[in-house]
């Protein structure tokens, strides 16, 4: 059986890596358990409560103007307080999805530690106090509060193409990791 697969290798890597981070728990299980049919109910709420880990921090709307109108969000799910994560299911692409985690900067310097020892690209960008994309698919950050965010996309599209390109991919990440770090900065510390 002949089938073609494109994904963007880098931001599954990068699920797998967020549970090596020094953060909480919590952070570490929501690549794994945050989705859920919850997830449709979160996302038609205007105002996600703070039960709901980080999803205060994204907004639909914003994820697809900063995807270019080329992803359609279906579903937004988070656990816990900040630092619980939000999964934000995308209908494009099998199990397709926007992982975003909060923590402090323990976690940034333990994600830039281990994907500098693996030898994945780490491009600067002009956010926070610091920040890099991580093949095209992750930013990492760091505000001047030393809370730090991974915001990645996980694309996986079997027989056919990408909605995205790589740059695109890229470019969305940046933009929508800035309202991160710009909303981060608008809410209260935890």
């Amino acid at each position: 059986m002949k089938r073609g697969m494109t994904t963007l290798a880098t931001a599954l890597l990068a699920l797998g890596l967020s549970g090596c981070s020094g953060g909480n728990e919590s952070q570490s299980a929501t690549a794994d358990s945050a989705g859920g049919p919850q997830g449709d109910a979160a996302l038609s709420q205007s105002t996600p409560q703070a039960t709901q880990g980080d999803c205060d921090l994204l907004d639909p709307d914003r994820l697809e103007r900063a995807f270019g109108g080329k992803l359609t969000f279906t579903g937004m799910s988070g656990r816990g307080e900040r630092g619980g994560g939000c999964t934000v299911s995308v209908a494009q692409g099998e199990e397709s999805q926007i992982i975003l985690q909060v923590g402090d900067a323990e976690d940034y310097a333990a994600r830039k530690d281990a994907y500098g020892a693996q030898g994945l690209e780490l491009a600067p960008v002009n956010l926070g106090r610091e920040a890099f994309i991580v093949n095209d698919a992750q930013l990492i950050g760091i505000d001047d509060e030393n809370r730090s965010i991974s915001l990645s996309l996980s694309l996986v599209v079997f027989d056919g193409e990408p909605p995205l390109s790589g740059e695109e991919v890229a470019a969305g990440i940046e933009q929508a990791g800035g309202e991160v770090l710009a909303n981060m900065k608008a809410s209260p510390p935890a």
